[in-house]
């Protein structure tokens, strides 16, 4: 099929494909030994290929007022970013992190949160201490609390904070939703309301079979 190529040839239990051109593709499966007929179509998949992006990352980290304790210890980024990367990877995206940590020195940023209009302002102040940045902006906190508990990150339009609790998955989840992907809530109707469906265990293809690469 276009824009992949076959690496180590096209037959065997393990076929390797790699990007020739960016855009959608399909694979069929012909199967020895195995007629079909119309109506009826072979095994297929499909994909994107999508381009490599490398996304500037600008990097903060709050510590208390008097220059104490900050909240992440710097060299932890790196190995943070190369672990969100193996996630966003499947996207096209790698964050490349943009100069040296910098450091908020407040300690009303410490341990924002989202309950109150005040409580937003102070955290929407932490997330504009950069901006026109051109990519990520990542702000590190010790703890997120919002009207149902803790958070381990929150995306903003002015940033992405992340706790000391959050790590290179909640990265990863953060910059998906600055690129416009939402959370898979299960939801029943009850009456007029959409009611939130807790699901049983984690995520699974018979739970999520719409939402599992598309079935």
């Amino acid at each position: 099929a276009g824009r992949v190529a076959f690496a180590g040839g096209s037959t065997g239990p393990e076929v390797a494909v790699t990007a020739t051109s960016t855009g959608a593709f399909r694979l069929e499966v012909d199967i020895k030994g195995l007629v079909i007929t119309p109506p009826h179509v072979r095994p297929f998949f499909t994909g994107t290929v999508y381009p490599a992006v490398n996304v500037p990352v600008t990097v903060w980290i709050v510590r208390e007022t008097s220059g104490a304790n900050p909240a992440r210890d710097a060299a932890e980024i790196p190995g943070l970013l190369a672990d969100a990367n193996k996630i966003l990877w499947q996207n096209g995206l790698t964050l490349v992190q943009s100069g040296t940590v910098h450091y908020a020195d407040n300690d009303a940023w410490l341990n924002p949160s989202t309950t109150t209009p005040t409580d937003l302002q102070n955290l929407d102040a932490l997330l504009d201490c950069s901006s026109g940045t051109g990519g990520v902006e990542l702000y590190f906190v010790r703890t997120i609390t919002d009207e149902k508990g803790s958070l381990r990150g929150i995306k903003r339009v002015k940033g992405i904070a992340i706790t000391q609790d959050g790590d290179a998955t909640t990265i990863a989840h953060e910059v998906l939703h600055a690129c416009g992907l939402e959370d898979i809530y299960p939801q029943i109707k009850v009456g007029a309301n959409a009611v939130p469906l807790s699901l049983p265990d984690a995520s699974a293809p018979e739970m999520l079979p719409s939402d599992w690469c598309g079935g």
